[in-house]
């Protein structure tokens, strides 16, 4: 059984450790407790929750990107809507008789206003941006579960009982490994995905 091959190094903290990331907590869950039916100790086995990218609060100002790969065109959006919006309030003001200046640059004002609200999100909802977001490095979130491995039979176990359980993103990574946890996990690393 793995408990006894896992037992020989017990003492080791930088050890090698394969985790896999699930979509649900309940999969987590049974694929922690496979698992540990399969012989890992509790405390070389474990379930954690990963923010997703954007969320892992590494900033002062929040979040852990100086930038969000959305927002990147929204500037141009904002003045092609501008304008736009601007040419529609003054068109809007010209046809109506009478209007007083100050009506009229407030409609065309409004009309630059709405145009770059919408321009905004408009480029916000931009392929290539959200191709952007879902190409930085990091990882995806959702229910991780870590185990150590101490050997090359114990890392095969681990991969197929995480495969078997629906996990995606298996990954294989050297770190920290104390009072059953991966002490040194950052979630801002890309994982490395086991073969």
């Amino acid at each position: 059984m793995v408990s006894d091959i896992q037992n020989e190094m017990r003492g080791t903290q930088v050890t090698t450790i394969v985790a896999g990331r699930f979509d649900e907590a309940q999969a987590a869950q049974r694929a922690l407790s496979a698992l540990i039916s399969k012989g890992f100790h509790h405390t070389d086995a474990s379930r954690f929750f990963v923010n997703p990218p954007g969320q892992h609060g590494e900033l002062p100002a929040g979040g852990d990107q100086f930038a969000d790969a959305e927002s990147s065109k929204a500037h141009i959006g904002a003045g092609v809507g501008a304008a736009a919006g601007g040419a529609v309030g003054a068109a809007a003001a010209a046809a109506i008789p009478g209007l007083g200046p100050i009506m009229a640059l407030g409609l065309v004002a409004l009309g630059a206003y709405t145009g770059s609200f919408a321009g905004a999100i408009a480029k916000l909802g931009d392929d290539s941006a959200a191709e952007a977001l879902h190409a930085s490095p990091g990882r995806k979130g959702g229910g991780m579960v870590a185990v150590r491995v101490l050997n090359d039979e114990a890392e095969r176990i681990a991969i197929e009982t995480l495969r078997e359980q629906g996990a995606k993103d298996v990954e294989r990574a050297e770190g920290e490994w104390r009072d059953g946890t991966w002490q040194d996990f950052d979630p801002l690393t890309p994982p490395r995905p086991t073969a």
